[in-house]
């Protein structure tokens, strides 16, 4: 159940069209041209097409199951609380399509093999006014592709680095970077949560400030008016990240992580329920507890420097869902 959010497109980044194969041009000797993609983008759009008919068909039904198929996660957990809510809410998904595709294909071999689209994706007729980009996977040969990211960039990223094959580079040695992404999901929660704007490692950005840490600060602030106290933590949770060499030097990379909300009565005595109509609400029910623990999942598309560049991490795409609900 890929969601659609406005996004950004990768400035100046040379991607592959549906109508270029990856490898294809002038014939130059391998050292210079480099390893190739590990798909075409022929077939990579062939794998966007399928899981846009499947998507749509799992929205339509709003079959949780079914999910397993399409998506991988940390995407399939936020899917599949998303359609929990809006089968409960009594809703329905409209049409999602994907145009325009585009596609950052890392060079190698084997498996496990991943690339990132970015597409202009139209819902119910309407379509975002940016791209999104997403990362699909493949487990083994054989294997069905599935989505373990979908994300909005609100600002301008650095463009891939591509060899001469026009193949990307996947990253896995992170020596060189400022923050190593295993650590950003900690990183980002001290940024907002301790209030380090100016102080840390992070240049302000839209997604960070004004969406993620404004929308903690107002919902922590809105709660106290209404009795409650709200205490988060980092779930120390590993989950699937992915990352692409930039021209700069630097990476982009997705990764998500989990929180774990509790809201509190303050007055003793006092009961906790949620709005009706509310993602909250449609997770837990019209119970009312002493206190809750909500899973919130959050996913990130982050560009990180190297240490040597004097350049500051950029959160440039948040994404966060409810996934669980329970009382305390």
């Amino acid at each position: 159940m890929s969601r659609l959010v406005p996004a950004l497109a990768l400035a100046g980044a040379a991607l592959m069209g549906t109508a270029a194969l990856a490898g294809c041009g002038t014939e130059k000797p391998a050292a210079a041209v480099g390893q190739p993609a590990v798909l075409s983008a022929a077939e990579a759009a062939e794998v966007v097409a399928g899981y846009d008919r499947a998507n749509n068909e799992v929205n339509a039904t709003l079959n949780a199951e079914a999910l397993a198929r399409i998506e991988a996660p940390p995407l399939r957990t936020t899917s599949e609380a998303w359609l929990r809510i809006t089968k409960q809410q009594a809703r329905s998904i409209p049409l999602i399509t994907s145009n325009d595709p585009r596609f950052i294909v890392p060079s190698g071999t084997g498996h496990p093999r991943w690339f990132v689209a970015t597409a202009n994706r139209v819902q119910g007729g309407v379509p975002s006014p940016r791209p999104t980009y997403s990362v699909f996977t493949q487990q083994q040969p054989g294997a069905p592709w599935l989505v373990a990211y979908s994300l909005a960039p609100m600002e301008d990223a650095p463009a891939p680095a591509l060899n001469g094959a026009s193949a990307a580079t996947a990253v896995t040695d992170v020596a060189d970077l400022l923050v190593r992404p295993e650590n950003l999901g900690q990183a980002i929660f001290d940024h907002y949560a301790k209030d380090l704007t100016g102080k840390d490692d992070f240049a302000k950005s839209t997604a960070l400030d004004d969406q993620l840490a404004n929308g903690f600060k107002v919902g922590r602030n809105v709660l106290r008016t209404k009795g409650r106290e709200l205490t988060r933590t980092v779930s120390a949770t590993e989950l699937p990240r992915y990352a692409l060499r930039t021209e700069d030097g630097g990476v982009l990379v997705f990764t998500a992580s989990t929180v774990v909300d509790v809201i509190k009565a303050s007055a003793p005595g006092g009961l906790v329920t949620f709005e009706p109509g509310t993602n909250e609400a449609a997770l837990a029910g019209k119970t009312g507890a002493k206190a809750f623990a909500i899973t919130r999942l959050h996913a990130f598309l982050t560009h990180i420097p190297t240490k040597a560049s004097g350049a500051q991490v950029k959160v440039l795409a948040f994404a966060d869902a409810p996934i669980s609900i329970s009382p305390r």
